[in-house]
């Protein structure tokens, strides 16, 4: 899993979308709401299309993705601060977010159990006398 916490998960994304310098590090206050935006964001990661069961987070806890996924949870948290703090995101930080999305859903996506209707499960297969589930 990540090597990166949440906490460095949340001051990057202050610093991408300009509420941070590099030098900078999060005010308690930042810290705390940034852990909350970040947790909500995990925690609705299915209803985005990413099949993903959260465990919540403290500030240190490592995130629970893998490490070549840790950009796009930043990104994503990015886009969901911005808001919150009245920042307008360039076109390409809005672009990359989408392409951050797409590899999220892309990487937890699962294939659902299909549901075979009562009608067709019952069939009379080649070359057998009886009726057989298949």
């Amino acid at each position: 899993m990540a090597s990166r916490t949440a906490r460095q998960t949340i001051e990057q994304a202050l610093k991408r979308i300009g509420i941070l310098s590099e030098e900078e590090s999060m005010t308690a206050p930042q810290s705390v709401d940034g852990l909350a935006q970040l947790n909500d964001l995990m925690q609705g990661f299915p209803s985005r299309g990413i099949q993903y069961v959260h465990e919540t987070l403290t500030l240190d806890s490592a995130l629970n993705v893998p490490d070549e996924q840790t950009r796009n949870v930043m990104l994503m948290l990015a886009w969901e601060m911005a808001d919150g703090y009245g920042k307008t995101l360039s076109a390409k930080l809005v672009a990359d977010i989408m392409e951050a999305k797409g590899a999220l859903q892309a990487f937890y996506f699962e294939v659902p159990p299909a549901q075979i209707d009562d009608g067709l499960q019952n069939r009379l297969l080649r070359g057998s006398s009886s009726i057989q589930r298949i």
